[in-house]
C-alpha cells in the first residue's frame, strides 16, 4: 500500500533535525524495559528493607529483653554475693574473736603451767631435802644404835668370859669399869 498522504505530508513538514520515530519507538520500549527492570528492582529492594527492617526490631526486641533479663540477673547475683560478703565478714570476725580468745586462754593456761612446774620443782626440792635430813637423821641413828649395839655386845662377852672363867680375878672388875668409862 502506497503512502497515506498524511504521512507523507507529515514526513514533508518533518523536521530535518528530528530523529527517526522508529528509533524513537525503540528508545521508548528500551526505556519501559529498564523502568519496569527498575520497578522491579525497587519492589525486591522494598521487600528486602522491610525484611531487614523487621529483623532489626525483632533483634531489637530481644536486646533488650536478654538486657532486662541479664540485668535482673546481674542484680540478684549481686545481691547475693553481697549477702554472701557480709555473711563471711561476720564469720571471719567471729573467728578472730574465737582466736582472740583462744590466745587469751592458752597465755593463761601457760601461765598456770609454768606456775604448776615451778610449785612442783620447788615441793621436790622440799621433799628432796626432807629426804636428805632422814637420811642423815638415819644415818645418824643407826651409827648411834651399831655404837649401842657394839657396847651391848661387849658388855655380854665380858659377862661371858667372867662366867665362864673359874678364877676370880680382883683387878676384872677394875679394868671392866674402865672399859665402860671409855665406851669401847
Amino acid at each position: 500500500m502506497p503512502p497515506k498522504k498524511k504521512e507523507a505530508k507529515a514526513a514533508a513538514n518533518a523536521d530535518p533535525n528530528a530523529p527517526d520515530p522508529e528509533l524513537l519507538e525503540w528508545r521508548n520500549k528500551t526505556l519501559e524495559l529498564q523502568l519496569r527492570e527498575r520497578t522491579e528492582d525497587i519492589a525486591l529492594m522494598r521487600e528486602s528493607k522491610l525484611a531487614l527492617e523487621k529483623e532489626a526490631h525483632d533483634l531489637t526486641h530481644a536486646y533488650h529483653q536478654n538486657r532486662g533479663a541479664t540485668m535482673a540477673m546481674t542484680s540478684e547475683m549481686t545481691g547475693q554475693f553481697e549477702g554472701m560478703q557480709i555473711q563471711l565478714v561476720d564469720k571471719i570476725a567471729l573467728l578472730q574473736r574465737t582466736v582472740g580468745d583462744l590466745k587469751e586462754e592458752l597465755v593463761e593456761a601457760e601461765t598456770r603451767h609454768v606456775d604448776t612446774e615451778r610449785s612442783k620443782d620447788a615441793k621436790i626440792a622440799e621433799k628432796d631435802a626432807e629426804v636428805e635430813a632422814l637420811k642423815a637423821r638415819m644415818e645418824d641413828m643407826a651409827l648411834e644404835f651399831s655404837g649401842m649395839l657394839n657396847g651391848t655386845l661387849q658388855k655380854m662377852r665380858e659377862r661371858v668370859e667372867l662366867s665362864t672363867s673359874n678364877t676370880f680375878d680382883a683387878d676384872a672388875g677394875a679394868r671392866m669399869q674402865r672399859k665402860f668409862n671409855n665406851g669401847s
